[in-house]
């Protein structure tokens, strides 16, 4: 993604490595030093004390995404911010990340940068497993319950099994 600042630069996305567990000490320095940065996390389901949870993780653990004019000596700057690994350069160079690519995947996270889940599904879809041992079943969404656990009817053996599956093995089919 690239955007036009009050002075007419272009700027571009980098990728930057993190030292380990210091996300947050490199946002915090990034952003005293006036840069622009964007950290995609997602929900992840865990189980917790026999219920179902969802945590909130990066999308890239361990990397986060920062603004920088490509002509500009600022990525040295960055490259010395306290929790930063590195940019991730080639040629002795950081490389930046494709416009398309960003800008998608900016488009598919909200305000806060948490991926956006795909539409929702409701009781009485047809959808398809997308993975795991039951991986192109084609069925219908029999019951969602508060833990946002999907139940289907699988036919398994010649009978209908009741699975509980999450929203991320299924897409509509």
């Amino acid at each position: 993604m690239s955007f036009e600042t009050s002075a007419g630069q272009d700027w571009r996305w980098y990728i930057l490595q993190l030292r380990p567990n210091c996300l947050n000490m490199a946002i915090t320095h990034l952003k005293r030093q006036s840069f622009q940065v964007f950290n995609p996390t997602h929900d992840v389901p865990v189980t917790r004390a026999n219920r179902f949870e969802t945590r909130r993780e990066q999308l890239f653990p361990g990397y986060l995404f920062v603004a920088l004019d490509p002509l500009g000596t600022a990525w040295r700057k960055v490259n010395s911010t306290r929790g930063v690994a590195r940019l991730v350069s080639f040629a002795n160079r950081p490389s930046p990340v494709p416009s398309d690519l960003m800008s998608d995947l900016v488009i598919r996270c909200d305000s806060g940068g948490r991926l956006l889940p795909d539409a929702e599904l409701a009781e009485g879809d047809a959808v398809r497993v997308r993975s795991g041992p039951f991986a192109n079943f084609t069925t219908m969404v029999e019951r969602i319950d508060r833990e946002k656990r999907i139940w289907v009817l699988l036919e398994i053996l010649g009978r209908e099994t009741r699975v509980a599956l999450r929203g991320s093995e299924l897409q509509r089919a």
